[in-house]
């Protein structure tokens, strides 16, 4: 009990010492370490998966972290040769995890794509490179319906502008077919799905400028290009979305009705810099609507994922919203037309950039990207757990189990009034509201049936709420309640 406290007031002071609070653990060393992808667990935990270069044997190397349910680190890994190793995208498995990267050192003079298989210890099942003589990486993996997995990735070694190459493999990594899509543009694509009836569905841009191992300001009015293939990669049809600025695509989710959402960044409508863009199209790509989010400054939309609920999390990062004038993670929650349930912003003072959401079981979701604000180096890996009304969850290194995510308060913000929902339990509840500073505030006894506290008097803000069972010590939950 006593540790629980210790920890309960070091995050008050934690966030009185850099103006905002840590909104999760990180994973770094001294150097640029960088979240790029996650998945859940068998367990309920989290596997994370990005680069170092604090550790290893390359200038950047494959990293990868488990996480216990309370964001605990239960182990990590590190795979690489002598030049970089990048993970961009790990999926779940029965038997383990299966990662696709981009490696330079093995093969050829330029960098190959990596099918990456680990149990669920971490450690190494097989590993798996393609590529050409030319500059090749892989952006995407996913179970195909056969039992066997479909690599996305970029290829400069059949269009020298670079093309869109899709690898269809076994269930050891075998490669059975190869095919590239594009056009005389450099074309980057990081969205894959396969529906239903084994058709394939790609996402991304035509005439793109960015790509993360060069620039390219050359090209221009890049457009959101979804291709749909039959289940041997042979084309069947391509639409593209976007006006006279540069419009790109990064992800894509089936939607209810059997079309799909398509998600990315548009600098052609909205405000004058990148706005996150949202895109509905049918089974057969027509436009249905799009929305837009974002403010006066930049969006970048990286992200997406689907609740049980049918609700979206669309993610990645803003300089119009950031704390302190400094691009910060962006997170919306929308309902299935689009419409926000609610949106936040995640990060410090010095620049955070949001890259993967996953839903979560509970209708929540998680996060990672690279902070700068928070850690020990240049940049760290930044893992963030929200649940479904977008309130932190506390998960911090050793604490345990002293906090829980089975506790809400809400309505969150309160106005008038508050009310404790918390599954099982007591009939009575006490609840301490403290200030940032780390000073009470005030004390309530909660009973049953409503669980219900007053913060009309209350001056607005925010406050940690601790709330304990008289009847068990020991036990306690711990959260955040904005008071308007």
């Amino acid at each position: 009990m006593r540790s629980c406290f210790i920890i309960f007031f070091w995050i008050f002071g934690l966030y009185a010492a850099w103006g905002q609070e840590l909104p999760g653990p990180t994973f770094g060393g001294q150097d640029n370490d960088i979240g790029y992808s996650l998945c859940t667990t068998s367990d309920g935990g989290y596997l994370i998966v990005g680069s170092s270069r604090s550790q290893g044997a390359g200038s950047e190397d494959i990293y990868i972290i488990k996480l216990s349910i309370y964001g605990k680190l239960q182990w990590s890994k590190i795979y690489g040769w002598e030049h970089y190793d990048i993970p961009k995208s790990v999926i779940p498995l029965k038997d383990g995890f299966l990662l696709t990267a981009y490696s330079w050192d093995y093969g050829t003079q330029a960098s190959d794509i990596q099918l990456l298989k680990i149990d669920r210890n971490g450690e190494i099942v097989f590993r798996q490179l393609y590529g050409t003589q030319a500059l090749d990486a892989g952006h995407r993996v996913i179970q195909s319906t056969d039992g066997g997995y479909l690599i996305l990735g970029y290829t400069r070694g059949i269009e020298p502008r670079g093309d869109f190459i899709l690898i269809k493999t076994d269930s050891m990594g075998n490669e059975l077919w190869r095919q590239n899509y594009g056009t005389n543009m450099d074309d980057i694509a990081f969205g894959l799905y396969q529906n239903d009836d084994g058709n394939i569905l790609i996402l991304g841009s035509i005439g793109s400028f960015y790509y993360s191992v060069h620039y390219n300001f050359h090209n221009h009015d890049a457009d959101m290009l979804l291709i749909q293939t039959d289940p041997n990669g042979n084309e069947l049809w391509r639409k593209t979305y976007g006006e006279d600025g540069h419009d790109l695509g990064f992800a894509i989710k089936p939607s209810p009705d059997g079309g799909y959402y398509l998600f990315g960044s548009s600098q052609s409508f909205g405000a004058n810099s990148f706005d996150m863009l949202l895109v509905k199209v049918d089974e057969s790509g027509s436009e249905e609507w799009h929305r837009l989010y974002g403010g006066d400054e930049y969006e970048y939309g990286l992200s997406m994922d689907v609740s049980s609920e049918n609700e979206l999390f669309l993610f990645g990062t803003t300089k119009s919203f950031g704390y302190g004038n400094s691009a910060d993670y962006y997170l919306l929650k929308t309902d299935a037309e689009g419409d926000i349930i609610w949106q936040t912003t995640l990060g410090g003072n010095d620049a955070d950039f949001g890259n993967t959401v996953v839903a979560t079981a509970d209708s929540g979701c998680a996060v990672i990207g690279a902070t700068k604000s928070f850690g020990e180096g240049e940049q760290d890996l930044l893992f963030v757990k929200l649940d479904k009304d977008g309130v932190i969850e506390n998960l911090l290194n050793d604490t345990g189990d002293c906090f829980s995510t089975t506790s809400l308060i809400y309505p969150n913000p309160a106005t008038h009034s508050g009310q404790l929902k918390l599954s099982g339990g007591s009939t009575h509840y006490k609840m301490d509201l403290v200030a940032m500073d780390g000073s009470l505030v005030r004390s309530y006894e909660l009973r049953s049936p409503d669980y219900r506290f007053s913060v009309e008097h209350l001056a607005s803000g925010m406050y940690f709420y601790r709330i304990s069972r008289p009847d068990k010590e020991g036990q306690f939950f711990m959260g955040k309640l904005l008071v308007h």
